[in-house]
């Protein structure tokens, strides 16, 4: 299924992208990305600031394609599958990012997050890939959307 598919079925809506919004999405993910390096915080917050990051990326990557996810329940996990057809992430780091998520999720409905250094560096370090990716896709694709 690519976003054309997503799209039949009600989950995207068209809405061409604004250059604006695009350059504030890969600012906000800079931003958090940057704050989730800093010292001394949580392994919990740094992997939830790189959990933010990643859905960020993929919210940017899919606006950029003038696309917009249509539902209020679960559009952060379909956010990060659109990845699939945007900037061509794996099956298998679409499944890290949705288990991130579903982590994230029982931290704020169960506060059950807990986290060690190797699962909060690995997310940072993860969401930083994606991060490149993500600029690297607009570049190639929508450089007109990140302006000068």
């Amino acid at each position: 299924m690519g976003l054309n598919e997503m799209e039949a079925r009600k989950q995207l809506e068209r809405i061409p992208p604004a250059r604006s919004e695009i350059q504030n999405l890969v600012a906000a993910a800079k931003k958090q990305l940057r704050d989730a390096k800093v010292a001394g915080l949580s392994l919990e917050t740094k992997l939830v600031l790189a959990y933010q990051v990643i859905v960020v990326c993929a919210r940017t990557a899919l606006r950029a394609n003038g696309y917009r996810v249509t539902l209020a329940l679960g559009e952060h996990a379909l956010t990060l599958e659109t990845l699939a057809f945007t900037v061509r992430s794996s099956k298998k780091l679409i499944a890290y990012f949705q288990a991130l998520r579903k982590k994230r999720h029982d931290d704020l409905y169960k506060g059950t997050l807990h986290v060690s250094a190797t699962e909060s560096t690995e997310a940072v370090a993860r969401a930083e890939q994606l991060q490149r990716e993500t600029v690297a896709y607009l570049k190639k694709n929508f450089k007109q959307l990140l302006g000068g």
